[in-house]
């Protein structure tokens, strides 16, 4: 929990300085949930799509005289796999279930589609920390690394003729931290040639407060 705090007071700060120096026109702020469509990359055993969901808040602070703002965001989100793998004659099947609180420091960039309507890109580091891990109920956290860095790609647009206050968006985050500690986990899952990464597809609604 401790590097969770570090990394979160390093965010804040960073958000605050950005926001000091870029003289903001505007501070927003929301909610946002969304399902995701969860997996892993370079994994040495059979994987399907987790399907699970986030959610969370998020600030935005526009950069003056620029269609560019900062969004940092503080998330509950599931990741993992529905997992095929075989240890000698046994296999086992089950889901492996990743929840972490994560915090994403996003640069978004705005523009107009039509008067009323506009769309994002964003895209920005993430920076998460791990809650939970099991497979079928067997508690790996032990085994798991504690945090996953990772970065986030997206694209978004309003949603005018529903709520002036509302959008979705799809983003993709790529975690670069290895999930489990070593190349074995001794209670589901055997040896492990390669680093197996999250990797997460994203529908998301956001509602501006």
């Amino acid at each position: 929990m401790r590097h969770f705090i570090k990394i979160l007071t390093v965010c804040t700060f960073i958000v605050g300085i950005t926001a000091h120096q870029s003289d903001a026109q505007k501070i927003g702020y929301g909610i946002k949930s969304g399902v995701n469509i969860a997996n892993f990359t370079n994994s040495d055993f059979d994987t399907q799509n987790r399907v699970a969901f986030s959610f969370g808040v998020y600030g935005n602070v526009d950069i003056r005289q620029t269609p560019l703002s900062v969004q940092p965001e503080l998330l509950y989100t599931q990741r993992g796999s529905r997992s095929t793998w075989q240890s000698g004659d046994i296999v086992r099947r089950g889901t492996l279930s990743l929840d972490y609180i994560e915090v994403p420091l996003l640069l978004k960039y705005t523009g107009n589609i039509t008067h009323q309507t506009e769309w994002y890109l964003l895209t920005g580091p993430s920076f998460a920390y791990l809650l939970r891990s099991e497979f079928s109920s067997i508690d790996i956290e032990h085994s798991t690394n504690s945090t996953d860095i990772g970065l986030v790609g997206g694209l978004g647009m309003d949603l005018p003729f529903v709520s002036q206050r509302l959008s979705i968006e799809a983003r993709y985050t790529q975690g670069f931290t290895r999930i489990y500690k070593s190349g074995f986990n001794s209670e589901c899952c055997g040896s492990f040639e390669r680093p197996q990464k999250n990797s997460t597809f994203s529908i998301i609604l956001s509602v501006g407060l």
